[in-house]
């Protein structure tokens, strides 16, 4: 018997007025598992929007960011959608399940608000949980104090949940589901010819994800090669074996093209592999692209410019990801008929 850790997101779960006609495919999904005789943790995040609409909240009422009320008001969503799933699971699923929310699932973090790091995680609850047969659902996003405050993890902080319970469960595969079919070379809502990677070593996905591909979170990668585990991104309603992320896998010389707003008009782009940052930026100049090399702390591996002209983001993208040799006609046709988000277009800043 295996114990398989599974995170379903806000983009898989909906809004809330559309979360009952996303239960049963959800389901439907852990209970492939339970069938097979697994013992399944589910780590949710909370509904689509739910987290904006908290934070228009404590906003509303004067409450500072980063602090202890805004936490508590945060968290509300994820421990919302675990009860809503849990509640489901075991009466409309038949599905024996139960929700550890609060104190019953201590997932200890630093004292830093609205993005804490996690430093130990009781799972005695879980264990015990997976031991009676019980679905065990995680609320993703939240930690705790050593004194007890409520604490949340930033930015697709239920990624990093799901990475370090499962670190901790030592649990050898930790899979994400989410609304993409895994990881591709460029975002394909910009990069029509973008590919879908079938594996990737951790490493590189970490430095992909540093330098803009928000599909995972840093720190879930840091979980991953903290605790020597394989990660695994699958669509949550398609038949795909998505993208398994794993230290044993091949490094490539390119893996792929990525952006990052920092702010609305200054714009990174990086290409994560081994070509110069002058023959990237004269490849934009031939076709009229305004760019200048700009310097990171990933320049071993990766060759970041800053891009002069917003408005050139998509044109600059494809013609770096066709530089690179990663244009595929086959990719493109699925991606097109395929609805992604969009990886980029986040502030270097941005919490959750």
């Amino acid at each position: 018997m295996s114990v398989f850790i599974l995170k379903f997101g806000g983009s898989t779960l909906g809004k809330e007025s559309d979360v009952m006609s996303a239960l049963p495919k959800i389901a439907a999904n852990i209970k492939q598992y339970v069938d097979k005789g697994h013992q399944v943790v589910v780590v949710v995040s909370a509904f689509s929007g739910e987290t904006r609409e908290l934070r228009d909240t404590y906003q509303s009422f004067g409450i500072e960011p980063n602090t202890c009320y805004a936490d508590y008001i945060l968290a509300m969503g994820e421990q919302k959608s675990s009860v809503v799933l849990t509640n489901y699971l075991n009466n409309a699923a038949k599905i024996p399940a139960a929700s550890l929310v609060g104190a019953k699932l201590p997932i200890f973090t630093d004292n830093n608000h609205g993005d804490a790091k996690i430093i130990d995680i009781d799972t005695n609850a879980v264990k015990s949980c997976l031991n009676r047969g019980l679905v065990t659902v995680i609320p993703g996003f939240i930690g705790l104090t050593l004194e007890g405050e409520t604490t949340t993890l930033g930015l697709d902080g239920s990624d990093t949940t799901a990475a370090f319970v499962a670190g901790y469960l030592g649990v050898d595969e930790c899979r994400l589901y989410k609304d993409v079919s895994g990881v591709f070379t460029a975002n394909p809502r910009r990069v029509p010819s973008a590919k879908i990677m079938s594996e990737i070593d951790t490493e590189s996905m970490l430095t992909f994800s540093e330098l803009g591909a928000r599909i995972l979170h840093p720190r879930a990668l840091e979980a991953a090669i903290k605790y020597d585990m394989t990660i695994r991104v699958l669509p949550s309603f398609a038949d795909s074996k998505g993208t398994v992320i794993s230290k044993n896998t091949k490094k490539k010389k390119i893996v792929g093209i990525t952006y990052w707003q920092h702010e609305k008009d200054l714009i990174t782009i990086s290409v994560i592999g081994e070509i110069e940052n002058k023959k990237i930026v004269e490849a934009l100049k031939q076709n009229n692209i305004k760019a200048r090399e700009f310097k990171t702390e990933f320049d071993k591996t990766s060759s970041t410019v800053l891009l002069d002209n917003p408005d050139d983001l998509n044109q600059a993208l494809q013609i770096l990801h066709t530089l690179a040799g990663l244009d595929d006609e086959t990719a493109a046709l699925k991606a097109a008929q395929m609805n992604f988000f969009d990886p980029g277009l986040i502030n270097i800043r941005r919490k959750k």
